[in-house]
């Protein structure tokens, strides 16, 4: 991401320079500003390992410019960039003393692909290599590049695909490993995992982006991270397979630096629900925590992270979870779910990894069918047909649990059985 940003840093600072030159060098004319579009060209296509192109430039170059058919290549004619109109605002003081501020900034129809396979550099790097777009050095000062701000930044009809470098465990054997990538790889498979020349790529798109962000500071002397306040952002997010998330309305701010993520998102609108979102992202292993508070959450909406979900029902919790490399834990609070006749309150915690743990976890459920509990779980088939009820304290992994249970089973044919349990059950060599 922060050399992404560096990317997107020197193409802007190489347009607005070559812009101020053709003020001061040739008239606010046609001519003017073909020769203008002719210079950028010329300029990103002799710092790029790849194809750039403009159709062409309109405005007033002393306040402003707007750039139309936008495209840029790797090498191989693969997608980078492809906007069909931008503009920006900007003002001559500023960019005076090297600096770059933006304002009223529009992205129409912007399409970005970034796309790095396993073992190789992210597309975007591979076509500008490191300071390929960087200015030249001065001794003291702030320079071009060091302040970069845009303001009133709006992107209408966006699109991103985001390509991911996928790969089964190095611990795996085999016959293992072939059964992962044929799992990983059937239609029915969450994650839309693909395969490329060299290996395979974990697949996400962003479709119908619109967003208004009052500020983007990309770089500032002032500052070591980077800041992007984010006022309203919809869209239909495929980060797994479908159905897609809808994203009604998203608020929030997201800071980053060179390896992490940090945002706050007050509000998250999906079509019948709100959440509250925070946490932090590691750019470079995926390590996550995020703390989520729903109220409510309709089960429909979630039905992008698990579609086997019924498609009524809400939940209203407190969630908490960490990913840290190959072990995930989740810790859910004050759960208050209800669909169809089943309820199910109290508090959830899970751990994966080596193995399976449930820590914290107290809750009390009634109404809950069977058949439910089939549909959540496709792969399990119980034997008899009726509704469970009671209560359940657990905690501790499956080879050691303690135990503390009241459940009753009211069995449609063979009437109601109520087990009792307080001790310890565990797994031994699979038994």
């Amino acid at each position: 991401m922060k050399r992404l940003l560096k990317v997107l840093a020197g193409i802007v600072v190489t347009l607005v320079v070559l812009a101020f030159v053709a003020v001061f060098t040739v008239t606010n004319s046609n001519w003017g500003r073909e020769q203008l579009r002719t210079r950028v060209v010329s300029a990103l296509n002799g710092a790029a390992h790849g194809f750039v192109s403009i159709d062409r430039i309109d405005g007033n170059l002393l306040h402003g410019l707007t750039l139309h058919g936008v495209t840029i290549t790797d090498s191989a004619r693969h997608p980078f960039v492809n906007v069909k109109e931008v503009h920006a605002g900007y003002a001559i003081l500023p960019f005076l003393s090297r600096k770059i501020e933006l304002s009223n900034v529009l992205f129409v129809e912007p399409d970005i692909v970034l796309d790095r396979r396993t073992g190789e550099r992210w597309n975007y790097e591979k076509i500008f290599p490191t300071d390929s777009l960087a200015p030249k050095a001065h001794t003291a000062g702030i320079q071009f590049g060091d302040w970069l701000v845009f303001k009133d930044v709006r992107v209408e009809r966006g699109h991103l695909t985001v390509r991911l470098p996928w790969a089964p465990s190095d611990s795996l054997k085999p016959a293992a490993r072939d059964s992962v990538i044929r799992v990983a790889l059937d239609s029915n498979s969450r994650s839309v995992i693909e395969r490329v020349a060299g290996g395979f790529q974990r697949v996400q798109e962003y479709r119908a982006i619109d967003a208004t962000m009052p500020l983007m500071r990309i770089a500032h002397p002032g500052y070591t991270t980077r800041l992007f306040e984010v006022d309203s952002l919809r869209t239909t997010a495929l980060a797994f397979a479908p159905p897609a998330a809808e994203v009604k309305q998203l608020k929030g701010t997201f800071e980053m630096n060179t390896d992490s993520v940090w945002f706050a998102v007050p509000e998250l609108h999906l079509p019948a629900s709100e959440l509250v979102l925070s946490g932090r992202y590691t750019l470079d292993n995926g390590d996550m925590a995020l703390h989520t508070v729903a109220k409510p959450l309709t089960l429909v909406d979630a039905k992008f992270l698990y579609p086997a979900l019924p498609v009524d029902g809400t939940a209203t919790m407190d969630l908490a979870l960490k990913w840290l490399g190959a072990k995930q834990q989740y810790l859910v609070r004050n759960l208050d779910l209800k669909t169809g006749s089943a309820t199910v309150k109290g508090d959830i915690g899970i751990t994966l990894g080596d193995t399976l743990e449930l820590h914290q976890t107290n809750v009390a459920f009634a109404g809950v069918d069977t058949r439910l509990v089939e549909q959540l779980v496709p792969a399990l088939d119980i034997p008899r047909r009726g509704i469970l009820g009671g209560r359940a304290k657990i905690d501790g992994a499956l080879t050691g649990m303690h135990v503390d249970g009241d459940v009753t089973f009211n069995d449609r044919r063979s009437g109601v059985s109520r087990v009792l349990a307080i001790g310890e059950i565990g797994t031994d060599k699979g038994v």
